[in-house]
């Protein structure tokens, strides 16, 4: 079985519509103001059927192992699969999970304890991504610039992913790990991650994201 890759692949690149093209303008923009991506964090939102509850009036099959562990009440199941469904169809409940998981890495991987912190230099511009996927595949891509040393590898951003970020993130998917990989061409992950939008629909988290001013030297 090969391992995923830890760097980017550029697809076939489609003729952009307008909200793809003005969208692509301005990432463009924010590339020439000094916006250097580093590496891409692809991540699933924790999904309903992940509670153990499907739905369906009945809980999802248990494995070997977890008929050893505490016995959850159905009812618990069923709110709890009702709580993520609910924000997994609403996007301010998503730009929500996204400022944690935004405050989590600053804290984490760049050393900057709250965002509002003025008299400090600015804060690591850092873009989500929100992509409908198919079914339960809902995800985000985040771009985020070099971090502290001890986490400037793809393979280290992994770890951390998947130990520390899902542990103080209840957002994320248990079932579907987080996945890193270097950035070489900016320009071409930009252009990938606008295809999505639509006139009904813009695919940046403009909320949750940092950004470097296009007016900035």
């Amino acid at each position: 079985m090969t391992s995923p890759s830890t760097s980017f692949q550029r697809p076939p690149r489609s003729t952009p519509n307008q909200e793809q093209a003005q969208l692509r303008q301005f990432l463009e923009e924010l590339l020439r103001a000094g916006f250097n991506p580093k590496y891409m964090v692809s991540y699933h939102p924790r999904s309903p059927e992940e509670t153990g509850w499907h739905g369906k009036g009945q809980p999802a099959a248990t494995s070997a192992s977890s008929r050893h562990r505490p016995t959850i009440s159905a009812w618990n199941q069923v709110g709890s699969y009702e709580y993520y469904k609910r924000r997994r169809n609403d996007v301010d409940c998503m730009t929500t999970d996204n400022q944690h998981i935004r405050n989590l890495v600053m804290r984490r991987h760049y050393g900057i304890q709250r965002l509002n912190q003025d008299w400090r230099e600015a804060p690591p511009p850092m873009l989500f991504f929100m992509e409908q996927g198919i079914g339960v595949q809902q995800h985000v891509h985040l771009l985020l610039p070099q971090p502290l040393p001890q986490f400037d590898s793809a393979q280290s951003l992994t770890a951390e992913w998947k130990l520390y970020m899902t542990k103080h993130a209840k957002c994320l998917s248990r079932q579907r790990p987080p996945h890193v990989c270097s950035v070489t061409d900016a320009a071409g992950v930009m252009g990938y991650l606008t295809k999505e939008t639509s006139s009904e629909r813009l695919v940046l988290d403009v909320t949750a994201s940092n950004f470097l001013s296009p007016a900035s030297p």
